[in-house]
């Protein structure tokens, strides 16, 4: 009985991590990608090309495997959902978009139908049936390789959206997309790095999932549902780090409900707009240090 315990935990970090790219996508564009588990199964595809061809083991994929998924997702949003976007801007949850991912992943699966056939493909390593005995419990050695990559992706992934400029970019257009605009930050570069990032994450997931589970086209619809449960009981687009506050003073500890509370550093009353390289279309409030008085600012933080 434990060890079915923990092995459902062992699988289910792998379900928690296939799930993590689909709320970020969620959360920072408001899109339901019902593409997500084709994206896996290409992901696994990828890494499986990847053994076959350049002779790297499994996880050594990552380095071929999370490019390309970035590059795969940048380029999707780029070209495909950012111009539903733009026609839907009014639209909070727009439906273009998800009727789009939906019709993406038909055709990305019956693409990879025709090319790679309905057979099953799987790789075989020296630890494929490997086991870890700690007293009782039996842990199958690739899914607790599976597990210990994605803890170590989700930690990273965390401090990614807590400690690095972009991903502190990335919150604010979540939280208010149209007032991070306002504060120059450049919203659909913005998507397409989540987007790119959301499928990065997923092609982690895809790489950890090859050492022990067979490959094949419909794949990613097995994982897909699960990923859409995980993400709803996860509460869909609460990726970590983004929450609906945000110290902005850890002197004063002023808070901010809105408004590019990650560009916005108020220090003694004044707010200060760091600069970053993205383009602003507002004006006045281009990009660059500014400050405004403390009068000034005391009637924007009472709005």
């Amino acid at each position: 009985m434990l060890s079915l315990l923990v092995q459902g935990i062992l699988i289910g970090s792998i379900y928690g991590l296939i799930a993590l790219g689909l709320t970020l996508i969620f959360g920072i564009m408001r899109v339901i990608n019902f593409a997500h588990g084709t994206l896996l199964m290409v992901s696994m595809y990828i890494a499986f090309l990847s053994v076959n061809t350049l002779g790297l083991s499994p996880y050594l994929t990552l380095i071929v495997v999370v490019p390309a998924m970035f590059g795969i997702g940048y380029l999707i949003n780029m070209a495909l959902i950012q111009p539903v976007l733009n026609k839907e801007s009014d639209v909070r949850e727009p439906i273009g978009a998800l009727v789009l991912t939906f019709g993406l992943s038909v055709l990305l699966e019956n693409v990879f139908l025709a090319v790679f056939g309905p057979n099953y493909h799987s790789i075989r390593t020296s630890f494929s049936n490997e086991t870890v005995q700690i007293g009782s419990v039996i842990m199958p050695v690739p899914k607790l390789y599976a597990f210990l990559l994605a803890s170590v992706v989700t930690v990273l992934f965390y401090l990614f959206l807590q400690k690095s400029e972009m991903g502190r970019v990335i919150r604010a257009v979540g939280q208010d997309r149209n007032t991070a605009l306002l504060m120059g930050v450049n919203v659909p570069f913005v998507f397409n790095v989540a987007f790119g990032i959301g499928l990065a994450v997923l092609g982690t997931a895809g790489v950890a999932l090859v050492p022990f589970y067979n490959i094949h086209p419909s794949i990613g619809n097995i994982f897909a549902i699960k990923a859409f449960c995980d993400g709803f009981a996860w509460r869909l687009g609460k990726h970590p780090g983004c929450n609906s506050r945000w110290p902005a003073d850890r002197d004063r500890r002023i808070r901010l409900h809105s408004v590019g509370a990650q560009h916005a550093v108020v220090r003694r009353g004044a707010v200060r707009l760091p600069d970053f390289p993205l383009h602003s279309s507002c004006g006045p409030l281009r990009f660059g240090t500014r400050r405004l008085n403390q009068k000034a600012t005391k009637a924007w933080m009472t709005q």
